[in-house]
């Protein structure tokens, strides 16, 4: 979740391991029991229902707020008691929603890190979506823990006190007064399954948690940014696997390696903006499947799913089904509870207005993250140390992350159908596609027209296209069953016909060929008789499709 106000960075300096915590991190999510969002909740499909939260200490009370990676600035919406300066208002605009307030100063701890002055935002005024968002999940601020180069607290300080130390961010603050602390945190988000609503997680200042040690060995993603561009948590994505076939996205920067992509890996988003060729590869070829207008997500059965991997430093790090997808529930105008499930992967085309503004061509949130261990090594940058009594500038280090790979995708296929069929029996019924669309208000749009990114209506690679096409349709082996029991539900009147037209005339056969034996008194001839499958219409696609089993359906 990244703030749009940007500037300068402050050097840094390292240090050795000595000190260091873990500090646990709760998820919290709305599971949809008993909660049934209509139409003006859309906002929550757009990944944002999904919270990464860790507890701070503010002039002596505890609050629980959003860890994220994306932005650097500290803020809560509650009120801590503490008088606000008349440095602001400042204004911290996110992916949705944003934030608005002056200045205050206070303590501030985090786990046994103690900072006696912080500068943060306290009582701000936020949207309705953040309140969607946030307090009705028991969160009631932001943590962000990117560099300094994007804090608008720390801008505005500087501009109303030419003090370039005061308005400095919560990490920061801690790493300058904890010189034995290296300059790394380290990110464990857990899955829960489809019905749980809270599960455990780790975040971690200047150590790697037990057993995730071999990160360290991991290739070094060097942090890039586009020239003239703050410091983000931005690293050049290699490629996608997607259901075998590799896949790489051209870059819009000059600068950018051959077959890269500038990607932000961001804990304060749930879902992930993607180029539209790989969102129409995983869900645009599914039959039925549509794009919802309000929220840009691929609406598609609960039971779908792909193979997808994405590939940082030449290391392969697949995405387990359950991220790919969302069960949400809603509430059709006429009263009826129904279920259906929305994309993570969302298309989101890069151009240069986008890049300039946010800094990155891909957005990866937690329905990546929560597939690799992560560690993020801030180096000098933005970082200032106090050393014996005074502060000292340092030659600037490049940060970098180093990731872990979590997900044994073939285990993920048989956890995949096992949790989302129990957590299917636990919602309202979910319709076939077409009713979704009807009880959505949607139109017809789907990804087949899409950009693939490059400006084109095709993909500039037909055989490869046709390589992610052939992948995420219903024929292939990883395809949805739920597409399979939409139809039969859709159809079972004209299959349960032509199933009893087959027996009568099986049963005709039988008797003239008894009859004609006896009439000729002459040795039988054995009749097979043949079977043709019964093909059923999609009814989007006007084409006729075998509905089949995926290889993984138990």
């Amino acid at each position: 979740m990244k703030t749009s106000a940007f500037l300068a960075g402050l050097l840094a300096a390292s240090a050795s391991r000595s000190l260091a915590l873990q500090i646990p991190v709760q998820r919290r999510a709305d599971s949809g029991k008993g909660v049934s969002m209509s139409r003006a909740g859309t906002a929550l499909l757009n990944g944002q229902n999904v919270l990464y939260e860790t507890t701070v200490t503010v002039a002596g009370q505890d609050f629980n707020v959003q860890l994220d990676t994306g932005s650097s600035d500290f803020w809560i919406f509650k009120d801590a008691g503490v008088e606000a300066t008349d440095i602001g208002p400042v204004n911290l605009t996110y992916g949705t929603g944003n934030a608005v307030g002056n200045v205050s100063f206070a303590p501030f701890s985090l786990g046994n890190y103690k900072v006696e002055s912080q500068a943060f935002i306290n009582n701000a005024d936020y949207t309705k979506q953040f309140k969607d968002l946030m307090s009705d999940l028991g969160s009631f601020g932001i943590l962000g823990i990117s560099f300094d180069s994007i804090s608008s607290i720390d801008q505005n300080v500087i501009l109303a006190t030419n003090d370039t130390i005061r308005g400095r961010s919560p990490l920061s603050n801690i790493f300058a007064s904890n010189p034995s602390v290296p300059n790394t945190v380290s990110i464990l988000l857990s899955r829960t399954d489809d019905q749980e609503e809270t599960a455990g997680g780790s975040f971690l200042i200047g150590e790697e948690a037990e057993g995730y040690e071999n990160v360290l060995k991991a290739p070094q993603l060097p942090r890039f940014t586009p020239a003239g561009r703050p410091g983000i948590w931005t690293v050049w994505l290699d490629g996608a696997t997607l259901n075998g076939t590799f896949l790489s996205f051209k870059s819009i920067l000059k600068d950018a390696p051959k077959g890269k992509t500038l990607t932000l890996l961001d804990s304060g988003s749930t879902a992930a903006n993607v180029p539209s060729s790989l969102a129409k590869g995983l869900y645009g070829n599914i039959p039925g499947s549509f794009i919802d207008p309000s929220s840009r997500q691929y609406i598609i059965p609960c039971l779908s799913a792909s193979n997808l991997s994405l590939t940082f430093g030449g290391q392969e790090f697949p995405v387990h089904p359950l991220d790919l997808t969302q069960v949400q529930t809603s509430v059709a105008d006429d009263g009826t509870n129904f279920t259906y499930c929305t994309g993570y992967y969302t298309p989101d085309d890069a151009t240069p207005d986008s890049v300039n503004n946010e800094g990155e061509e891909i957005l990866l949130g937690d329905a990546f993250m929560r597939n690799v261990y992560s560690s993020f090594n801030y180096g000098n940058d933005s970082i200032v140390r106090f050393d014996n009594g005074s502060f000292k500038d340092v030659v600037s280090q490049n940060p970098y992350i180093q990731l872990l790979k979590l997900t044994d995708q073939d285990k993920a296929w048989a956890e995949f159908f096992d949790v989302r069929k129990q957590t299917l029996k636990t919602y309202p019924p979910e319709p076939s596609l077409d009713k979704v669309r009807q009880y959505l208000d949607a139109d017809s749009s789907s990804g087949d027209g899409m950009s693939d990114g490059n400006g084109d209506d095709k993909n500039s690679d037909d055989s490869q296209n046709a390589a992610i096409q052939g992948g995420a349709s219903s024929d292939d082996s990883d395809s949805s069953m739920s597409q399979l029991l939409d139809k039969l539900d859709k159809y079972s009147p004209i299959v349960i016909g032509l199933l009893a037209g087959n027996v009568i005339i099986g049963l005709l056969l039988c008797a003239i060929a008894l009859a004609t034996c006896i009439h000729r008194g002459a040795s039988t001839k054995r009749v097979g008789p043949t079977y043709a499958p019964v093909r059923f219409k999609d009814g989007g696609s006007g084409e006729e499709v075998v509905y089949t089993t995926p290889k993984y359906s138990d």
